[in-house]
């Protein structure tokens, strides 16, 4: 119980979806609270109620991780004969969600297995450990979660394209807003991104619009503004290539290369611009990586629109600050 290893998985549970029963336990006031899956331990010295969970822990062990933590342990508390108790042992009652205070537990004490019930998604956990970690100021867990967080959301196109956080249109604005709270401006750029790219396929969706609700009206601007900032930039840039516009292309070194004629690339119709225009970076991305899209061309005209599409790509991606004007 007295383990100090820092796991690389925080493990955080919240709700079961087997049929395991919770455990209840009784305050001496009469109510009824749920004991935490993980972190109520029966020999435990200190209890904290966190919404309407019991966590149940040991004071020299949090006092040895954190030095306000100990002066709360200090702290003279006032007498009531309102205040509950559990078994005798005092209870303290945090403001904080019980999500993140047992996301933060997970580094004190590592469960030894993942819980049979459902989990929070990494990055979520995550988020939650580095927010209780600054406010009860145990720097290693700061340290730990920062780094996790590093590892798990993308801040690069390699790290994009690899990651699946961005799945949903609710994690991405989670990701948004949590990133905002604790000053993480490094996680925008792509979150922003990825929910201009997802919202604009239901943008007249009142569910889409909902999720959207959960930003800040400032953020809300954002969005909207980054999103045809980047399609302003593309329709300016990608009007010249021969898969957008084949009237628009001549041949480097005055070679047959197709200029508007029945072998030109089948992209140059609504349905491409209509795709580059919602998924800019991915569909860039193909154009780079698939040498056939540019197939009909002489190889000095293929390697040069692959590498303009290349440097397009990076320029997009090196303005979605400037897009979403996030440094405002």
């Amino acid at each position: 119980l007295l383990a100090m290893s820092i796991p690389s998985t925080p493990i955080t549970p919240i709700t079961p979806n087997t049929p395991v029963a919770p455990s209840y336990v009784i305050l001496s006031d009469g109510k009824q609270c749920q004991a935490h899956y993980t972190h109520y331990y029966d020999d435990g010295n200190i209890a904290f109620l966190v919404e309407d969970y019991v966590f149940r822990l040991f004071r020299s062990v949090l006092a040895r991780r954190s030095e306000v933590m100990k002066a709360l342990f200090t702290l003279p508390q006032p007498a009531s004969a309102n205040e509950p108790t559990l078994d005798g042992v005092s209870i303290i009652r945090l403001q904080d969600t019980m999500i993140d205070f047992a996301a933060f537990l997970d580094f004190i004490h590592p469960p030894s297995s993942p819980p049979r019930w459902a989990t929070v998604p990494r990055w979520r956990a995550l988020f939650g450990a580095l927010k209780i970690a600054r406010k009860y100021g145990v720097d290693d867990i700061e340290i730990q979660a920062l780094k996790g967080l590093d590892g798990v959301l993308p801040t690069t196109l390699d790290t994009f394209e690899r990651s699946t956080v961005y799945a949903t249109l609710n994690a991405t604005v989670q990701v948004v807003n949590l990133s905002r709270e604790l000053d993480l401006e490094q996680f925008l750029p792509l979150a922003f991104y990825r929910l201009a790219t997802l919202s604009s396929q239901n943008i007249s969706s009142s569910q889409t619009m909902t999720v959207l609700c959960r930003l800040s009206k400032e953020d809300l601007v954002r969005l909207h503004v980054g999103r045809a900032a980047i399609q302003d930039a593309l329709v300016n840039q990608a009007y010249y290539l021969p898969d957008m516009n084949p009237h628009a292309w001549r041949c480097l070194c005055n070679r047959h290369c197709p200029r508007g004629g029945p072998t030109t690339v089948a992209l140059a119709n609504k349905k491409g611009w209509m795709t580059l225009l919602q998924f800019p970076l991915e569909e860039l991305r193909l154009r780079i990586r698939n040498s056939s899209i540019y197939g009909d061309f002489c190889d000095d005209c293929n390697e040069h629109l692959r590498e303009r599409v290349k440097q397009l790509q990076a320029t997009l991606f090196a303005n979605l600050r400037l897009y979403f004007k996030l440094s405002d």
